[in-house]
């Protein structure tokens, strides 16, 4: 349960999420990428990411093979995006760092192939 402040109202986390709402994330999601963006030394854009399905993860590979990683980067952002900061959304000197590290979090397990 989310903590109380002292009007009562639950505490909010950076990028204007309660603790419920993270939670309930997780609990629809199973991830949930935080990527914090340092505007200025006492500012920071936190944005909340879910993790991406196979279709956002289709889109995503098969513009990066095509060779465009910008466009790559932004439609996992935007198709993966639950909430925070909305200069995620709309200033790209947010945006863009937080699409450039959410990329680099997806996580491939490591695989082999061979011939017979």
């Amino acid at each position: 349960m989310a903590k109380q402040n002292l009007e009562g109202a639950p505490k909010m986390l950076a990028g204007g999420v309660t603790q419920a709402q993270l939670d309930a994330w997780k609990a629809k999601h199973g991830e949930v990428h935080i990527i914090s963006v340092e505007v200025s030394k006492d500012d920071k854009a936190v944005g909340y990411y879910r993790k991406p399905d196979r279709d956002v993860l289709a889109n995503v590979v098969n513009k990066a093979t095509d060779g465009l990683m910008f466009e790559a980067r932004e439609f996992l952002a935007q198709n993966t995006w639950l909430g925070g900061d909305k200069r995620h959304q709309t200033n790209d000197d947010v945006a863009i760092p937080a699409q450039t590290r959410l990329y680099a979090s997806l996580n491939f397990l490591k695989a082999e192939a061979a011939k017979y």
